[in-house]
């Protein structure tokens, strides 16, 4: 840089990636970029974009290798604008194409395999032509993003996924070339369990299509879940996305891989023929993919974190929705449900208190929350105020350091607390409480109480509580998701596997039950984006005469 020239500000670099198949991969880059001085990145597993804020000193080329040193593409977008040659394809529209093209494959692999009445002279060869491009270029992200974790010594959800599609159709080549099932006049019915009569080699071409386009398929469904956010999560909330499939990765991965070669060796040092032994091994390879496990928490996070915004809950962290789970005390500022409006000149001078605030406290304490009334005005106007809203704790003529102590006490009695005021006069309060409550419209308490210093965790810009019942129903229907979900994948792997290894389950079986486990983790998640509101409109009010 020339003497006396101006160091540039801070900028924003856009990075075409390569190679991510799941969200576990966009953790890796996001968690690799922000090693680096002043760098933060957000990256889309749809789009395959990296959008990276960086100081100056911190070049793109720097950014390309970090992520190339994972072992991803990296390069900058190319301008379309110009005459040159075409363009970079868009990664989102190669992914759909690749899903696309992957179920007109299929789809005629799956009816021929699991219905004869479809299967005419020379059926099986049209199968394996169909399958063919499926297990080369439909599974590739899953084969490269294999190997790539090997080279890192990484579990990776793909490698399970990768291995299936390769053992079933290498499988299926010998049987049509070497094992007898090439033969025109072939046919195969379906069955629960693999043959045993061993004079045809099985086809296994229905889990070659069938485990990628069921893998594919939940990747769209988990992309949609964060694109379609009315507000995507940040901060700790979307690293937990990644992070969840990274652990369960890290886990179930060595597990499966380990089962399936100890059912390999068992089955083959037992006397069985390969055949068996390598229909045992596959199926235990394609019910243990994880996909549902690695759904199960990161689809209902999303889900609920978009409901959120939807009900005009404005998060400072998705994470603090969590928080609102185990609030047992709502300590309610009575200048947050008042608004000072006078009553009518006939009444007198009086408080106006919303209509819809009394029916916000009776569902917070039909939610099993104890409401307490805290006030600056003197005991008398504290006590009609807190008799109108059926709140019969109370604590009058409290000033801003009297509310955050009385926070603070509550917490050291056992009590999980949540504060309910404005963010400005409440700032201390709001931070002492385990969770946060700001009222106040966007244009003024949003930016202080959601930034990463603001006094509160959550932010109601309508400047109402109706909206709290909403948001704690929303957070414990979020978390009996994510149970029900990690509890039908867990429970699913649990009791295929087995069966799986014993050679009790055919592996065309076992890919549509994980096919099928996917689909409902990711329906059971996606349901809460639709789910409806306690409140209404509750802003009438009636006058409180004091």
């Amino acid at each position: 840089m020339a003497a006396g020239t101006t160091a540039p500000a801070p900028g924003t670099t856009v990075l075409i990636v390569g190679g991510m198949t799941c969200a576990a991969c966009v953790g890796r880059v996001e968690k690799r970029l922000a090693k680096l001085d002043g760098v933060s990145a957000t990256v889309n597993l749809a789009t395959g974009r990296a959008r990276i804020s960086h100081p100056p000193e911190v070049t793109p080329a720097d950014l390309m290798t970090a992520v190339e040193r994972l072992g991803y593409t990296a390069e900058l977008p190319r301008d379309r604008s110009g005459p040159a040659g075409p363009g970079r394809p868009d990664p989102a529209e190669v992914e759909q194409q690749r899903l696309l093209v992957t179920v007109w494959l299929s789809v005629p692999v799956l009816l021929m395999t699991m219905l004869p009445v479809l299967q005419f002279r020379n059926w099986q060869w049209l199968c394996f032509v169909l399958a063919a491009p499926v297990a080369a270029w439909g599974a590739a992200p899953f084969h490269l993003a294999a190997v790539r974790a090997s080279r890192r010594s990484v579990a990776a959800l793909d490698a399970l996924v990768s291995l299936a599609v390769v053992a079933s159709f290498g499988w299926s080549a010998y049987a049509l070339f070497l094992g007898g099932a090439g033969r025109p006049d072939t046919r195969v019915p379906f069955a629960l369990a693999p043959p045993e009569d061993g004079r045809t080699a099985a086809l296994y071409l229905a889990v070659t299509v069938g485990v990628p386009l069921a893998a594919l398929s939940g990747r769209l469904l988990e992309e949609r879940a964060r694109g379609g956010a009315a507000q995507p999560p940040r901060g700790d909330a979307a690293d937990s996305v990644p992070r969840l499939a990274e652990r369960v990765a890290r886990v179930l991965v060595p597990v499966v891989l380990a089962l399936a070669t100890g059912t390999l060796g068992f089955w083959l040092g037992s006397g069985a023929d390969a055949e068996e032994a390598i229909a045992a091994a596959v199926a235990v390879l394609v019910v243990g993919c994880p996909s549902a496990l690695a759904l199960a928490g990161p689809v209902a996070l999303l889900a609920a974190t978009d409901r959120a915004v939807r009900l005009e809950v404005v998060l400072r962290d998705p994470v603090d929705l969590e928080s609102l789970r185990d609030v047992d005390t709502v300590v309610l500022d009575a200048s947050g449900v008042l608004t000072d409006e006078p009553g009518p000149a006939a009444e007198g001078a009086g408080t106006s208190v919303r209509s819809g605030s009394f029916r916000a406290v009776d569902r917070l304490r039909r939610l099993g929350m104890e409401p307490v009334l805290v006030t600056g005005e003197d005991a008398e106007v504290a006590r009609r105020t807190a008799a109108d809203l059926g709140i019969t704790t109370v604590h009058s003529g409290c000033s801003a350091a009297d509310r955050a102590e009385l926070v603070r006490g509550l917490r050291s009695d056992g009590c999980r607390v949540a504060f309910v005021g404005d963010p400005t006069r409440d700032a201390d309060a709001l931070r002492a409480a385990d969770l946060g409550i700001a009222l106040g419209d966007t244009g003024t308490s949003t930016g202080a109480s959601t930034g990463a210093d603001g006094p509160a965790h959550v932010t109601l810009p309508g400047g109402g509580i109706e909206t709290v019942p909403d948001a704690v129903r929303l957070v414990r229907d979020a978390h009996a998701a994510i149970q029900t979900n990690l509890v039908w994948a867990f429970g699913h792997t649990v009791a295929t596997v087995p069966a799986a290894a014993l050679g009790l389950l055919h592996p065309v079986v076992a890919t549509a039950a994980m096919a099928v486990s996917t689909l409902l983790v990711v329906g059971n998640g996606m349901r809460l984006r639709g789910a409806s509101p306690l409140s209404h409109d509750t802003r009438s009010r009636r006058p409180l005469t004091r």
